[in-house]
């Protein structure tokens, strides 16, 4: 078991360590007549394991959500310098929903960050999952930004802010980074949407 998790956990050369160490205490185990050294040394590996290995996993977790987070400002910075373009292809309305989307994602890091903080991750969980989990939340924060922007536009919500001129993008934008960072902002957005439907 312990040294499936620390296939896991590690590769190459830190892994042949680790379990060369892990089959000395085994061997110590199965061959001397008391084995109580072995087998506290053995309980002591498997406890500097779950905390080396949560943090392992708290470092892959804010790795993938990091990358993610780089990926989608290339993709706000690259669609901020084509504005004039890209708005007039998409229209106005379509650019605007675009960018909120991206600061969506942005919300959505500052939030994987803050709760990186209190993490507590399982070392029995394989370390893609993890990464998996740190991208999703990006990609989540993006359609929560695309739901802010579209419910402001629709005037579901806040639609005085389309009456505002040359701060209602900024504000928009805002409004859409903290829908990514937020859990329940969304979901309390579709409720209302139901409400009055």
């Amino acid at each position: 078991m312990l040294e499936g998790l620390t296939t896991n956990l590690y590769k190459g050369k830190k892994l042949r360590d680790i379990n060369y160490i892990l089959a000395q205490g085994l061997a110590r185990v199965l061959d001397d007549k008391d084995s109580t050294d072995a087998n506290n040394i053995l309980d002591e590996f498997e406890k500097s394991l779950e905390e080396q290995g949560r943090q392992l996993l708290k470092i892959e977790f804010i790795i993938s959500s990091f990358l993610t987070t780089g990926l989608v400002l290339i993709l706000l910075c690259t669609t901020w310098l084509l504005r004039f373009n890209l708005g007039y292809i998409l229209g106005s309305n379509a650019f605007e929903l675009v960018i909120a989307s991206f600061c969506g994602g942005i919300g959505a890091f500052v939030s994987s960050f803050i709760r990186s903080l209190n993490f507590t991750g399982d070392i029995r969980v394989p370390k893609s999952t993890y990464s998996f989990d740190g991208a999703m939340r990006i990609f989540f924060g993006i359609i929560a930004g695309f739901i802010m922007a579209l419910a402001i536009q629709s005037n579901m919500l806040l639609g005085i802010i389309n009456d505002l001129k040359g701060s209602s993008m900024s504000l928009i934008c805002f409004l859409s980074t903290i829908a990514g960072a937020s859990e329940s902002l969304v979901p309390s957005i579709v409720k209302k949407v139901e409400e009055k439907v």
